[in-house]
Order: C-alpha cells, then structure tokens, then sequence
C-alpha cells in the first residue's frame, strides 16, 4: 500500500515511491545457468524509495530507505537505511561502470543493535546470543552490481564488537552467525571440558575483532571473547565460498570464580582486601592453564583439536604477621595436662 511517482524529467527528478507496508511472499528463483540482464547504472534516475514496514520473505527489515542520485560514473547511494525493533543498518556506496563496461559496487556504514540475537532473530538466524548490543563497521566492494552479490568477488573490512551477554546452546540445525568463527563448537568443546566453568552458560563481558576479506576468505588475527570464565583469542580464516574453516584458538581460563576456595585456606580470617589481593594477583596472571586449540574443516562439521595445554602455579599472598613456633617452645594448655587413658575397657 503506497504512492509511486514518475517524473517528466526522468534523469533529473526520477522516482519516488512512498509505502506504507511491503511484504514479499516469495522470490523467484534464478536459473544459475541463466545470465542477469546488464544494466548501466548511468543509465538510471533518481531513486527515492520509503517503506514505513517491510518483510521480505519473512524477514522483517522494518522501515526502509533509499536514496540515490546519478553520477557521471554509475549511481552515488547516499542513503540505505533499515530499522526495526532491535537495529538497523545504515549504509552509504556507489555503483560505478568499469573502463570494460563492467559494474563495481562500493558500501560503507554501520549495522548496530541494542539486542544483536533479537536483531538476527527478525532475519531467520539462529544464533544463541542473549541480551548483547552489536556494532559492526562495514567497507566492502564486489566487481558486479549491487543484486549480483555472490562471495567469491567481495573484498574489503569489517570492524565488530559486542556488549556483554551470554551465548546460549546452539543448534546445529539452521542457519548460524557464529559459523564464520565456529565459536558455537568451540562453546560446547568447551562446555565439556570446563564443566564447572560453564556450568550457568557461556557468559562474556565483550567480544570484538576486525576481519579483512579478500576473494570471499575472511582473515581475523584479533578476534578476543573476554568472559567471566577467561579469555579466547582466535586467529585465522574462513573460506565463504567453499564453506570451510581453519583456526587457531587460545583458551586462558580466569580462575577467580575459585575465590572462596583458595580464600578459605588463608591465614587469618576471610577479608574483603584479602579476598581482592587474591583476586588481582590470579586477574592479572591469566592462570592456572592455557588451552590451544585448532578448529578446521567444513562449516557443518569443523573438527576441534586440543593442540597444547599449559599450566603455571600461582603464588598467593605471604602470609602476615603470624609467628611460627618451634613444637618445644609451644606452651601447654590446661587441657593438654589432663591425662589419657589407654588401657582397654572390661565390661
């Protein structure tokens, strides 16, 4: 339900359409075999397109914008824009003709989320993700039109981040965001190896990393999941096209949720400074063990593989202003003087 406008000055006002809602059913499926029509994107009017809701084969984008406008080269995307409950996306890009007639597409922006797995939720993804805000920075370009996206031709940058959560258990069925970094195996590898760690759930305090993309192969040398129950550090790359993986994982568990166990053995009774001179000295050593791990093969099926487990003692603090005795110079007690029998009992 909606208005569309087409102006007399086609290259120079173009169109205009304004919904009120949109909702696309179904999408025709193109023959792979079967070549998309070309279009010159010079050849192309103003375009000013706004849908107050939009569900696009149940995937609910929420309102919509786009805004383009001719160039000399192709077509300038000066506003992209979806927004529903939970996010939006709000991208910026061109599309440009090639010296060899063929098309570029060039996009930059943000995706952000105050709930990242409510978001997803709205696109048909599953992703176990709970009560985490999202931000990533997108800049990628693909050497065709902007509906003739495939992997293999995308390369460029991705910056993300997440607030605190926690990841839930994960299906194996469906799609899954974390199946570009495997993390939901890793979490339950993981799970069962740590059981007491795990045992509320996979919680985190942030998770961030950058990635370049080259040919469809997204490469992370930094991507770091900082959680109550440690911290995991992962390197290496994911192949889009061939839906495979190989990574090096880093597990150091934080042992501070111990506290009250190492506490109880301290001298003198528990005290909070004691109890936070402990929980600094075990913080800042990332101690205990390390675990290495390498996850490889196909994103339906990786296989994790322990590689490497380290383990460092901790020194905790010296004990303070207690004497030690030698047992001679130990005074005796009145109850110490009271005698013992050890002859048996007759009835």
């Amino acid at each position: 339900r909606g208005t569309v406008r087409l102006f007399n000055d086609w290259l120079g006002s173009g169109i205009d359409i304004q919904a009120d809602y949109i909702n696309i059913s179904t999408l025709a499926q193109t023959p792979l075999a079967t070549s998309r029509p070309s279009i010159d994107p010079r050849t192309l009017p103003p375009i000013a397109f706004a849908c107050t809701q939009c569900r696009v084969v149940d995937n609910n984008l929420g309102a919509v914008t786009l805004r383009t406008t001719p160039t000399e080269s192709g077509m300038q995307i000066t506003q992209l824009m979806t927004q529903n409950d939970h996010g939006g996306v709000n991208l910026t890009g061109t599309w440009d003709t090639l010296e060899n007639s063929t098309s570029r597409t060039a996009i930059n922006g943000e995706i952000t989320s105050d709930d990242f797995g409510a978001f997803l939720d709205e696109f048909t993804f599953s992703t176990g993700i709970k009560d985490s805000a999202a931000r990533f920075k997108l800049d990628l370009t693909w050497n065709k039109a902007p509906f003739d996206f495939a992997f293999a031709d995308v390369n460029g940058n991705v910056d993300w981040s997440l607030s605190d959560g926690y990841i839930t258990e994960i299906s194996d069925k469906g799609s899954r965001i974390f199946t570009l970094l495997s993390l939901d195996s890793l979490v339950r590898k993981l799970s069962l190896d740590f059981r007491d760690v795990f045992a509320k759930g996979f919680f985190y305090d942030k998770i961030n990393g950058t990635m370049t993309i080259e040919n469809g192969i997204a490469f992370t040398q930094d991507t770091v999941v900082d959680g109550g129950a440690g911290e995991i550090d992962i390197a290496g790359y994911s192949d889009l096209v061939n839906k495979e993986l190989n990574y090096t994982v880093s597990f150091a568990p934080n042992v501070t949720g111990n506290l009250p166990a190492l506490v109880y053995f301290m001298v003198n009774p528990p005290t909070a400074i004691a109890a936070l001179a402990v929980n600094q000295v075990l913080t800042s050593a990332k101690v205990f063990s390390n675990i290495n791990y390498s996850i490889r093969g196909d994103f339906s099926a990786p296989v994790i593989t322990e590689l490497q487990r380290q383990s460092t003692e901790v020194t905790l603090p010296k004990r303070q202003n207690v004497q030690i005795l030698p047992d001679e110079a130990v005074p005796l007690t009145e109850i110490d003087k009271i005698p013992v029998n050890l002859q048996p009992q007759t009835k």
